[in-house]
């Protein structure tokens, strides 16, 4: 494996040479093998030989092909496959007019693509401006991004998307109750607003309805809801509409948001939990309510090179390209058994 990412109750992981492989929930075909048949242990997407970059979406996931057009596969329901219907597909469709992504990246409804000229396109769900071209309206076609041309990364939440920009600063549109858009505010924004008091992002990710951001000093900032703790500063207060810094992490590299948790990769390969991780979803043993933390805990027993997290599970890729994962299993989504 080079690169894993993980759904709802799904992770996918991209194997050298260009193939992907997923396990888990499978019952809108988002595991991409033809079937709708949930799989505890590693499945092969149908038809996938060269993608680049994989990322998962609630019930649906999308690949970068090294010719830089997008597949998906999965849930359709409002368009977020982006081949302009709304039928599910359990083997990768084409998502129209798009032959210059770089990367790509799933949320609960929609997906959104990084273009090589650092615009964005998104398409699915737009109840919330999620696609960011100044209409509170549904696409299942890709759409531009208003005002995004220096754009180096995206990122969806269910129903909120951010980009990080090449000055650092982060835009982000959407829903922004909780405070997920980090501007300040808790109403919607159908075109991109600016996170306060960000100028040295170096990655960013997005959990459910929060969003975090790992900072060129290795220190790590989320804003949005964090009534479990989601945002790390010592505090479980309902929502934070700017940025907070999370408590005690200064050597992240890199940050996986989940549905109401995050892990922190660290210098060295150990990673930092915080949020809620009753469901065992920070791997260090613990379980149940006392997993529930609004400070980062350590797990120092791993040797990652980079983190993903579903909603309520999470894996590592290893340096050797094995994979581990734990946390919630209902749907074999740990992959192992």
């Amino acid at each position: 494996a080079t690169a894993i990412s993980g759904g709802r109750d799904h992770m996918c992981s991209l194997i050298s040479g260009g193939t992907a492989k997923c396990w888990g929930d499978n019952y809108q075909g988002q595991l991409g093998n033809g079937s709708t048949t949930d799989s505890s242990s590693p499945v092969s997407v149908s038809n996938i030989s060269t993608a680049t970059g994989i990322n998962a979406g609630e019930n649906h996931t999308c690949a970068v092909l090294s010719d830089k057009t997008v597949q998906c596969w999965g849930d359709n329901a409002l368009g977020q496959l982006g081949n302009g219907s709304s039928t599910d597909s359990s083997s990768p469709v084409s998502v129209s007019n798009i032959s210059t992504a770089t990367a790509v990246t799933g949320g609960s409804a929609h997906s959104c693509a990084l273009l090589d000229n650092n615009t964005v396109q998104c398409w699915g769900s737009g109840l919330y401006g999620q696609l960011g071209n100044g209409y509170g309206s549904s696409s299942s076609s890709p759409v531009t991004v208003a005002n995004i041309t220096t754009a180096t990364a995206v990122t969806t939440g269910d129903y909120h998307s951010c980009a990080l920009l090449d000055n650092n600063t982060i835009q982000c549109w959407g829903r922004g109750s909780s405070g997920r858009l980090g501007n300040g505010s808790n109403s919607n924004s159908n075109t991109p607003v600016t996170v306060s008091g960000i100028s040295t992002a170096s990655t960013i990710d997005a959990g459910e309805d929060h969003t975090c951001a790992v900072l060129s000093d290795k220190t790590v900032q989320c804003w949005g809801f964090g009534g479990l703790g989601n945002l790390g500063n010592g505090s479980s207060s309902n929502s934070n509409t700017t940025p907070v810094t999370v408590s005690n992490i200064s050597t992240a590299t890199a940050v996986a948001g989940g549905e109401d948790f995050n892990c922190a990769l660290l210098s060295g390969g150990t990673i930092s939990c915080w949020g809620n991780g009753s469901y065992g979803c920070f791997g260090n043993g613990t379980v149940g309510s006392s997993a529930v933390t609004n400070t980062p805990v350590i797990n120092s027993s791993v040797n990652a090179s980079s983190v993903a997290a579903g909603d309520d599970f999470t894996c590592i890729l290893e340096s050797g390209g094995t994979i581990k994962c734990f946390g919630d299993n209902d749907n074999g989504q740990l992959g192992g058994w």
